[in-house]
Parts: C-alpha cells; structure tokens; sequence
C-alpha cells in the first residue's frame, strides 16, 4: 500500500492542488487526508512510519480513501489530455459510467440506476460497444423480468443480448484472424530475411 500511495503521489505531483481540493471535500478531508497527502508529497513518510500508522483502522480508512481519489484523478486529467478520439472517449465514458451503476445496485438503489442504465444502453449502441450492451441488458433484462414481471422488455433486452453476442463473436472471429494473419507475414518476412542473409553469405 505504501509503495501504491507514494507511485501515485509522484504521478499527481503537478496536480496537487487538484488533489487537495478534492480530499478536502471528504469525510476528515483536512484533519487527516490533507496532512497524510502532504506528508507523501513532501517525502517526509517513510514505510515504517506509514506501517505504524495504519495500524489504527480510521487512519487505514484514510489511506484508502486517499487512495481512491489519487486514481480518480490521475485517469481522469489523462483522460482529458489523452488525445482519445469520439469513440475512445464515448467508450471510457461508457464503461465508466457503468461500474458507478453497479456500484448502486449494489446499495439497493433501483430506480435511478434503471434509468442510468438506458442512457449507457444508447451511447453504446451508438458506438457499438457490442460487450458493454450486453451487460448492461442483462441488468435491464432482471429488472424488468424478474423484478416488474414485464414479459415484453425481458423479451426486448434478451434479444438485444442474443444479437450482441452473435456480433461479438463476430467480431473476436475478425480480430483473431487478423492477428493470425499478421503473424502469418511477419513469420514470411523474416524467413524471407533469413533466405537473403543466407543467400549473401555464400555469394561471399
């Protein structure tokens, strides 16, 4: 944990004040994840020390939750000067997006999510993220078969998985062929190399 913190401590250096503002804004923000960041950043916390420290369970909670915010902010500023392109981006969005969905069913939260879900559902057969569409129906399809009894959506989003799914094998098929096939000429490439490089040297 102590090596994870102080790598991303390090990578978010020129955001720090980006990422104090953001710790200060949680639960103990300045009583205990600004000083515990600070700390980092300075290099004045060596291992023992932050062994010691975690010992204490709110100060282990600290620590995660510093944790989480230093990822939050060092994808999400790459993120924006990632140089992705639309469909990149949509994707990152998309998939981002989801995991924080899942992330509320798992604290019982329905109503919201179900509609979080249908937004995530159209980006992404916008863009075809063809796995992403069929997790993202699965849930649809339990909320509204197994939860609502509504045989005409469970049979919507089943279908909407059995088509995705057929695409997605579809297109894993073309993506290892194309490797195949890569691999192929580049196995060809150099036996062509060898040959000439043999060729040469009993010329010589």
């Amino acid at each position: 944990m102590w090596e994870n913190l102080i790598e991303l401590t390090h990578l978010n250096s020129p955001k720090g004040s980006r990422v104090t503002s953001l710790i200060e804004g949680r639960p103990s923000g300045k009583d205990r994840l600004v000083p515990l960041y600070r700390q980092l950043l300075n290099g004045k916390l060596d291992k023992p020390t932050f062994d010691q420290l975690t010992q204490n369970d709110t100060t282990a909670s600290a620590v995660s939750i510093l944790q989480e915010e230093l990822i939050h902010t060092y994808f999400f500023s790459n993120l924006e000067r990632s140089g992705f392109n639309d469909r990149k981006s949509a994707e990152v969005e998309c998939w981002k997006n989801w995991v924080a969905v899942k992330m509320l069913f798992g604290k019982s939260a329905m109503v919201f999510p179900q509609k979080a879900c249908l937004k995530i559902l159209k980006q992404a057969e916008r863009y075809g993220f063809h796995k992403l569409i069929i997790e993202v129906a699965k849930q649809l399809r339990l909320y509204y078969g197994a939860q609502l009894g509504d045989s005409k959506r469970f049979k919507k989003y089943d279908d909407l998985i059995r088509l995705h799914k057929r695409k997605y094998l579809r297109v894993k098929k073309i993506s290892r062929d194309l490797n195949a096939l890569k691999l192929s000429l580049l196995l060809r490439s150099k036996n062509k190399k060898e040959i000439l490089s043999g060729s040469n040297q009993v010329l010589k």
